[in-house]
């Protein structure tokens, strides 16, 4: 299979696959929303980081945070006018996350999510963005990152789990397969700890009882398949 970048070429058959995803809906979107909802609400300022289709812009919508204190950021100008036909009154902002000072941001975020995109940006990278994160965020901020599980990546890559290499997995949508980096779930929680930020949550989450009976489940069950973290900025 050709290696494609995650959403370039079809934008419009990612967006629509990420948002009706089994995946989405039975595991991880129950899992963020669980460790949002606590503090979550119109006071939020929340910048996504790899926004995507928009489908955690959608989400913190629905907890309460009013469109016009979200930015989201890509680097893919085809998703982000995908993005922004669901979510007109967002903050879009065509950047590459990795390189800072991020524009357009006129206040301090209190939440910063990065969901299914650290796992794309080399060791380094993403040593800098946790770092780097730290220089306008407001005190206390959260921040909140879900990941394909790493045992997961390493399965669907063929690849030890101590790999700790770039490799390709098949997409979920059927075109090609998506370059990422495989880490233990030790690397990760220990390059956030590094940065300077506490760990507040761990969650390993399992399909909901409701994703039980679809054909989808097995698939996701037998394994942990994705992991969340939720850090506080430690100031």
């Amino acid at each position: 299979m050709t290696a494609i970048e995650p959403w370039s070429t079809e934008p419009g058959i990612y967006a629509a696959f990420a948002e009706e995803s089994f995946s989405w809906h039975n595991i991880e979107r129950p899992s963020l929303y669980s460790l949002l909802i606590e503090f979550v609400n119109e006071t939020t300022v929340a910048l996504d980081l790899g926004c995507g289709a928009g489908r955690v812009l959608g989400l913190l919508s629905v907890l309460g945070v009013p469109d016009t204190q979200l930015y989201a950021i890509d680097n893919d100008c085809s998703i982000l006018t995908t993005a922004q036909k669901c979510h007109p009154c967002v903050n879009f902002i065509e950047h590459d996350l990795s390189v800072f000072p991020y524009p357009q941001i006129k206040e301090a975020p209190t939440l910063v999510t990065a969901h299914h995109v650290f796992q794309f940006l080399p060791s380094e990278t993403l040593t800098k963005c946790l770092d780097e994160l730290k220089n306008f965020l407001a005190p206390n901020a959260r921040l909140l990152i879900g990941l394909p599980h790493p045992v997961r990546v390493s399965t669907m890559a063929n690849a030890p789990y101590f790999h700790r290499r770039r490799v390709e997995v098949p997409t979920s949508w059927g075109s090609g397969t998506i370059s990422c980096i495989t880490r233990t779930v030790a690397d990760y929680l220990n390059m956030i700890i590094s940065a300077g930020y506490s760990i507040t949550r761990v969650d390993e989450p399992e399909v909901v009882d409701e994703g039980q009976r679809h054909p989808d489940a097995v698939a996701y069950s037998v394994g942990p398949s994705r992991l969340i973290i939720l850090a506080t900025l430690a100031y």
